[in-house]
């Protein structure tokens, strides 16, 4: 009998795409840093409301560059992917900036609920939703279906 397991994660072709990140709580300076150190991802720059909690993260990790504002992250052209990991409340007008801009090609954020990113924000950019069916599609791997259905089922996707 065969007990070997498929629980890693499939990780991508190219570790070097350039990642932006977006807060420097303990979600983003515990989590998403200790997991892209890990992988060999490429974390190159971090806004955050204050400087100093940002800069204190950066030198932590070992990040070149922190931004000012999330603004000046946003209108960098070289981030590829944006990492946001900021409280719920401020999650969509991140979104919101970040999809008005032509230089972002991604974005990672745990969207809540659709249908309240739909509804406030009509944004028809496929990145959206195809960050919120990646988040989904990862839930339904990690072997929980009824919780991807519940989901499903209450955002209408």
């Amino acid at each position: 009998m065969d007990l070997s397991l498929d629980y890693l994660p499939r990780l991508p072709r190219r570790k070097d795409v350039r990642i932006g990140c977006v807060g420097a709580g303990f979600i983003m300076r515990d989590c998403h840093l200790v997991a892209y150190c890990k992988a060999g991802f490429n974390p190159v720059a971090i806004a955050s409301r204050t400087k100093e909690n940002a800069t204190r993260v950066a030198q932590r990790h070992g990040i070149v560059k922190v931004c000012d504002s999330y603004e000046q992250l946003l209108d960098d052209p070289s981030i590829e992917i944006l990492d946001i990991a900021v409280p719920p409340n401020a999650q969509l007008g991140l979104i919101k900036a970040a999809c008005a801009r032509k230089t972002v090609k991604g974005i990672l954020a745990q969207i809540l609920n659709s249908n309240e990113l739909n509804q406030k924000y009509q944004t028809p950019r496929d990145s959206l939703r195809k960050t919120w069916n990646n988040w989904l599609r990862l839930r339904r791997r990690k072997k929980i279906p009824e919780l991807a259905a519940k989901d499903r089922d209450h955002n209408g996707l």
